[in-house]
């Protein structure tokens, strides 16, 4: 009888109000207004001294030219891989949307044709490279392209822009092919000249920040 009498103290000091249970004074019953639940607000931790916040991830789209071919190729080859490149996307999925390349001919002014070209060099036929693709380095699938040569507003010639899409995964890297056919019979004279390329812009979009990497050695490969 003394534990139910004990028992019996304690229940009444309880009151029970839908799914939660409100402690009172027995003396003076207080209950809790019926299907309220109380809210406790979180507040963001105080700093730790000494100790940073890691800095926000900030998209970038990174290309790395690492491999020029060095041979000599002949007049009417098709489909060459002339140079490689590595896409990788930082921090986001990315689309890159469009990709530069300039074609230079060692010795020789920017604003020579003659190593490139003849004529007005309006025409597809009037380049000694035509068909440029850029493909996946291991399925030999084309990604962009395939386009063709031309000059720029400042009169320099040897340039493509691929416009094209490639998407990218956060943190994925492409492994890309530039590909080239030779033309037969050679609109411009070759002899002597060695060719490379380079990268002259990468857009992936608004907020994006575009780092371009060259090969410490650029290679060079001519033509017969």
């Amino acid at each position: 009888m003394t534990h139910f009498t004990s028992f019996v103290a304690v229940l009444s000091s309880f009151v029970f109000v839908g799914c939660g249970i409100t402690t009172v004074d027995s003396d003076t019953p207080t209950p809790a207004p019926s299907g309220t639940v109380a809210v406790v607000p979180i507040t963001e931790p105080a700093p730790v001294p000494g100790i940073k916040p890691a800095p926000a991830c900030e998209p970038t789209v990174s290309v790395n030219l690492w491999g020029q071919s060095t041979a000599t190729i002949s007049a009417g080859t098709s489909d060459y891989a002339v140079g490689a490149l590595t896409v990788l996307a930082s921090c986001k999925d990315l689309e890159v949307k469009s990709i530069g390349l300039m074609f230079v001919s060692l010795g020789d002014s920017p604003e020579d044709k003659t190593p490139f070209c003849s004529g007005s060099c309006a025409a597809p036929e009037d380049w000694n490279f035509r068909n440029l693709r850029l493909r996946d380095y291991w399925s030999a699938s084309t990604l962009m392209g395939p386009i063709g040569l031309k000059e720029t507003a400042s009169n320099q010639p040897a340039h493509a822009r691929f416009a094209d899409s490639i998407f990218l995964k956060a943190g994925e890297s492409q492994m890309i092919s530039i590909v080239l056919d030779v033309a037969n019979p050679l609109p411009a004279n070759p002899a002597g000249k060695k060719y490379h390329i380079f990268v002259t812009g990468v857009d992936a979009g608004p907020g994006t920040a575009v780092n371009v990497i060259h090969s410490s050695d650029p290679g060079g490969f001519s033509i017969l």
